[in-house]
């Protein structure tokens, strides 16, 4: 029997809107992250992006670095 994949611990997820300006927030999103989602989905005219942490602490520098991307 095969496992399910194992979800991180700790998650940060932003949920974009699917506006004219989606690909300019899309591209500072990822700018501001450093590193790519583990995982994006589409649905019903939103795009959610997650980013695993290792811990609380890197899960909070994670969504401070994206909070003024996220807050628009």
């Amino acid at each position: 029997m095969q496992r399910a994949p194992r979800l991180p611990d700790f998650s940060v997820v932003v949920w974009l809107r699917e506006t004219d300006g989606f690909e300019t927030h899309k591209s500072e999103l990822l700018t501001a992250a450093t590193r790519a989602p583990y995982e994006s989905t589409k649905y019903q005219g939103m795009v959610d992006f997650h980013w695993s942490a290792a811990n609380v602490s890197e899960a909070r520098k994670l969504a401070e670095a994206l909070k003024g991307v996220a807050q628009r």
